[in-house]
């Protein structure tokens, strides 16, 4: 296979990371309070390695000549406009999880494509460890909560 017929897997990973729940609530700023300022900091982060990720698939697409989509939003995101940062924690978590999950997937299909490969791989490392730091910040704030 050709480098170039996995523009559709990169694509692929693309729509799924910009249009990830971190996406959008970077974008709709769920409400956080003062003491939580760290923590609202911390997933910004998150959100700016993300987007630093979706620009170098992008890169690597443009380079090809792939006329990059980008998708939408899931209509589900809708309902929380208005969320507390802290309650979004898990739920940051478990989509960082599927991004990781989808990065690999995309990895495991461009083993002919060392650009690709090594973009996906990048992308599902950053995500697995964001899904890890994500659980330990909500574990941490349930806990606060429960004591």
């Amino acid at each position: 296979m050709s480098p170039t017929e996995h523009n559709a897997d990169l694509n692929e990973l693309v729509v799924g990371l910009g249009r990830s729940l971190l996406q959008y609530a970077d974008q709709s700023w769920p409400w956080a309070s003062e003491p939580e300022a760290d923590v609202r900091h911390k997933v910004d982060e998150f959100a700016h390695r993300q987007r630093r990720h979706i620009e170098n698939l992008c890169e690597l697409l443009s380079e090809r000549e792939w006329a990059v989509e980008f998708g939408a939003f899931p209509d589900r995101y809708t309902d929380l406009h208005y969320m507390a940062l802290e309650y979004l924690l898990s739920e940051l978590a478990a989509d960082a999880e599927r991004s990781a999950v989808l990065a690999e997937s995309v990895r495991d299909r461009c083993v002919d494509d060392p650009p690709a490969r090594a973009l996906a791989e990048r992308v599902a490392a950053d995500e697995r460890e964001q899904a890890r730091e994500l659980s330990e910040l909500a574990r941490r704030r349930t806990s606060s909560v429960a004591s």
